[in-house]
């Protein structure tokens, strides 16, 4: 997954850089008044994003849990052409592997930068996001009867700090609809008496709304 990732960053960085020379004769050749006015009010502005996608458990976490569903939002605010500033809710739906097992649920709330990676030819763009905040658990109560005996398990869950960093991309639609699509990593940290971390990727594909 890390050399995934890594290869991917890779290849958006060698796209950037080789429009870079060319985006710099563009701003280059935009220095008068007029031209300064309308490139301003093109950004400050809100998107707001719904979308869904799955969820694919890494390591320990994936001994439990099956690939699931998920669905969610993001809002950001576009703050120049190459800079967006967003929050984002998912809830992630967790599919148990044990037979009778429980359902079980994440619902994360983070924040955080992302960067776009434009070139003055395209409206499609690229963008590296990362983000921090809270994941809260939640799993049901629930029975198992192993050789006729039932052993019953009570409702848990808790809430942890977590990050997260990613790639994706914002394909163009129109004006103010644009197609979102990205993936990203998620690691959970430890809590209390569990420090163990819990991992998971997560991809979605969403309407970016802009107004």
């Amino acid at each position: 997954m890390k050399k995934l990732i890594s290869l991917t960053f890779a290849i958006a960085l060698m796209f950037f850089m080789s429009n870079a020379y060319s985006q710099q004769i563009n701003n280059l050749s935009s220095h008068n008044t007029n031209d300064e006015n309308v490139t301003a009010d093109k950004y400050g502005y809100w998107e707001l994003t719904p979308s869904g996608g799955l969820i694919f458990p890494v390591g320990s976490f994936s001994e439990n849990f099956e690939i699931s569903a998920n669905t969610g939002a993001d809002i950001t605010y576009r703050v120049n052409r190459e800079v967006g500033l967003y929050g984002n809710i998912t809830y992630n739906m967790l599919s148990s592997k044990i037979t009778e097992g429980p359902s079980a649920s994440y619902l994360a709330y983070t924040a955080g930068p992302r960067y776009y990676f434009t070139n003055p030819k395209l409206k499609s763009t690229l963008f590296l996001e990362a983000g921090i905040g809270g994941y809260t658990f939640t799993q049901d109560a629930y029975s198992q009867t192993v050789q006729g005996v039932t052993t019953n398990f009570p409702e848990q869950g808790d809430t942890r700090v977590g990050f997260n960093a990613g790639v994706g991309g914002d394909v163009f639609l129109s004006d103010n609809l644009s197609l979102m699509l990205k993936a990203k990593y998620h690691t959970i940290l430890g809590s209390g008496d569990d420090n163990s971390t819990r991992s998971y990727l997560g991809t979605n594909a969403g309407v970016n709304i802009r107004f």
